[in-house]
C-alpha cells in the first residue's frame, strides 16, 4: 500500500538562512580572539614580576611576604581572566554561527568593557609593555568582530534567523 507522507510525526527542521562572509570572518576571528586570550594569559603570567614591582612602587612600602602574595594573586587572576576571555570568545561565536542575535549584542557589551579595561591598563602603566600589548591585539580582534557583525548583511542574517 502506498502513503503519500511520512509514517513519523517529526516536522521537517526549518532551515537556517546561509551564514554571510562578514559573520564566516567573524566567527573565526573569536576562535584567533579565544586563543589570543590564552596567549595573553601566559605573557601576563611571565612577566608577572614586572607587574608586581610596579604596583609594589606605587603603593608604597609593602610589608614582608607581601610581593610574594601579590604574586600569586596576580596569577591566579590571570588564568580566570584568561578562562573568562576564552569561554566568552567560544559562546559569543556559538551564538553567531547559529544566527542568535544576542550573541553579537553580548559581543558589543564585551568589546566595550574591554575597551574601559584597555584603557586602563595602558594609563596606570602597572603592566610590562608585552601584556599591554597583547591587551591591544586581544581588543583590536574585537573591535574588528563587533565591525563586523554589525554590518547589513550581518544583521539581515541575525533577523532572518530569528524568525
Amino acid at each position: 500500500m502506498y502513503q503519500p507522507y511520512p509514517s513519523s510525526a517529526e516536522l521537517p527542521a526549518a532551515r537556517r538562512p546561509p551564514m554571510p562572509p562578514s559573520v564566516r570572518v567573524a566567527v573565526r576571528l573569536m576562535y584567533a580572539g579565544a586563543v589570543a586570550s590564552v596567549l595573553n594569559a601566559g605573557v601576563d603570567i611571565a612577566t608577572v614580576s614586572a607587574t608586581r614591582r610596579a604596583i609594589v612602587k606605587l603603593a608604597g612600602h609593602a610589608g614582608p611576604g607581601a610581593p610574594g602574595r601579590l604574586s600569586h594573586v596576580l596569577v591566579a587572576g590571570f588564568i580566570v581572566d584568561g578562562l573568562i576571555g576564552v569561554a566568552l570568545w567560544l559562546l559569543i561565536a556559538w551564538g553567531c554561527r547559529n544566527g542568535m542575535a544576542w550573541g553579537r549584542i553580548i559581543g558589543t557589551i564585551v568589546c566595550v568593557i574591554a575597551t574601559v579595561d584597555l584603557v586602563a591598563i595602558v594609563a596606570t602603566g602597572l603592566t610590562a609593555v608585552p601584556a599591554r600589548l597583547g591587551w591591544a591585539v586581544v581588543w583590536l580582534l574585537g573591535l574588528i568582530v563587533v565591525v563586523l557583525l554589525w554590518r547589513r548583511e550581518s544583521s539581515a542574517f541575525f533577523k532572518a534567523a530569528s524568525s
